[in-house]
């Protein structure tokens, strides 16, 4: 129960951050990533500790984690990207963000469902639920920052100078 609570939490605090203008951060900091990580590794050890895991159950737990990789990219195409006047790498997400975040913890709970039907082991699905955050939000930012710093540069250092052909001044790239 308190790995649903945590995790609940985590998701509500990470949805109304996305849908705030932020900064994004191009150098990635995963700390809380792998804490979160290894928090589920562990919780998820624990659990499963003196129990039988059988194939279908490892199936079941991989394919969440897929899915929780392929959601998390498929958010971060959602996500605003741009650069603000200044060069800085602004982001923004949108109401299709917040309603990925949901469908994402659907998926998890349905994979939830499945496990409980498959074994006898009590909180097994609850227990994962640590690791499956770190897994969606660490694809979504490796796809928001790729997305991100594919942006060009605004050329700002660039004068506006007459152009030799034409005579007009050079706008930057935006």
């Amino acid at each position: 129960m308190v790995n649903i609570i945590l995790g609940l939490c985590i998701v509500g605090v990470i949805i109304v951050r996305q849908l705030t203008v932020r900064p994004v951060r191009e150098d990635s900091r995963p700390a809380l990533l792998l804490v979160l990580a290894a928090y589920g590794v562990a919780a998820v050890a624990r659990t499963v500790q003196g129990h039988h895991v059988s194939a279908a159950m490892l199936s079941v737990l991989v394919a969440s984690l897929i899915a929780a990789a392929a959601l998390g990219g498929v958010r971060a195409l959602t996500i605003l990207v741009w650069r603000d006047p200044s060069g800085q790498l602004m982001r923004r997400g949108t109401a299709i963000t917040a309603a990925l975040w949901i469908v994402s913890i659907a998926v998890h709970i349905g994979a939830d469902v499945w496990l409980a039907k498959l074994t006898n082991i009590a909180g097994l699905g609850a227990s994962t639920v640590a690791i499956y955050i770190a897994v969606t939000w660490g694809a979504q930012g490796m796809v928001l920052r790729a997305r991100a710093t594919s942006l060009t540069p605004p050329l700002l250092a660039v004068p506006a100078t007459p152009s030799a052909e034409t005579g007009s001044p050079r706008q930057p790239v935006r």
